[in-house]
């Protein structure tokens, strides 16, 4: 099944809110700077059944994403969908569940941030800004979000990208698209191995990564590939005919595999940012509190990644423009 589902049991949710809160209180924000040397620690409060679930995703990469359905959302604690991804006095409940989507990514790997991108917060506030209506970001509303690797561009993007549904009135779907099931074929798949194709920088990474790379589509088993894809910013080299019609072929591919991912409160699905794609279709933001309102979260495997980019071995920020 792609994506996997675990739904957590009551008193699993209960005591995931539970460390979230105390998290909470102990620490104030995911960003204190002992929150992930305690992670040992922490990762206690993680009940077994979500632990052995999470660690399988991790490990043996079943499928392109894994969702986890039922953690409690109190919609009134919440308070209205904040106007702007960095609210001057956020709710304690909002706060609670930036510590529970951190307890989540601990148990996959390393949380970290980009510090040109909301502040360098390792929990985002994902919703609809107003002047940012027709951009290519997660607080945009009325474009398009084609299906996309998260920041496709840069060698130390996300192993997996967390998204915590806490308000969704208007039933926006995710839209998701595993390469498992998108059936390529093994011609493209040798072509789409090469490195025949243009990526351009996303405005965020430019200054770090300059304006575009030439880059494979596809890396790793040819039988069971990782991806680097974005509909938006990728293309094949100039007069190569050949890697031209592969990814056309990647990408007729992708759409048709796509399909619309609806979360609920509490749901929290993990995108594995090497073995599948996302977008977002549009919708009307009413800017009145009540518009859709996610948390997000990126998590790598391998921190040393992205130590040329970090201040420190400690720090799970990376520094655009360095």
């Amino acid at each position: 099944m792609d994506p996997r589902e675990h739904i957590l049991s009551q008193p699993d949710a209960d005591q995931l809110m539970r460390a979230a809160e105390q998290l909470r209180r102990r620490y104030g924000t995911p960003n204190h700077q002992q929150l992930s040397a305690q992670a040992p620690l922490i990762l206690r409060e993680v009940p077994d059944d979500l632990a052995l679930f999470l660690r399988a995703f991790q490990r043996d990469e079943p499928a392109g994403a894994a969702v986890v359905r039922g953690a409690g959302i109190h919609n009134r604690a919440l308070g209205p969908t904040p106007s702007r991804y960095d609210p001057p006095y956020p709710t304690d409940a909002s706060v609670q569940l930036d510590f529970y989507i951190t307890l989540l990514g601990h148990a996959l790997g390393e949380p970290f941030a980009w510090s040109n991108l909301q502040d360098g917060r390792l929990v985002h506030n994902v919703l609809p800004v107003r002047g940012d209506e027709t951009t290519k970001t997660g607080t945009s509303s009325a474009s398009v979000l084609e299906l996309h690797t998260e920041d496709a561009a840069h060698p130390a993007r996300a192993d997996w990208l967390l998204l915590l549904c806490l308000r969704n009135p208007d039933t926006v779907p995710t839209v998701y698209a595993s390469l498992a099931q998108a059936g390529l074929d093994p011609a493209a798949v040798e072509v789409l191995m090469e490195p025949r194709f243009i990526m351009r920088s996303e405005p965020d990474h430019a200054a770090a990564l300059g304006a575009t790379q030439q880059v494979a589509v596809l890396s790793g088993d040819p039988k069971d590939p990782y991806l680097t894809y974005d509909g938006f910013y990728l293309t094949a080299l100039d007069g190569d005919s050949e890697a031209e019609t592969a990814l056309a072929h990647l990408t007729a591919s992708l759409e048709a595999a796509a399909t619309d991912l609806l979360l609920e409160p509490g749901d929290t699905v993990i995108i594995d940012n090497r073995k599948a794609v996302h977008g977002r279709k549009p919708f009307r933001a009413r800017f009145d509190g009540t518009d859709r309102w996610y948390k997000r979260e990126h998590v790598t495997r391998d921190p040393s990644r992205s130590r040329r980019w970090r201040a420190s071995a400690a720090s799970p920020i990376i520094l655009a423009g360095s």
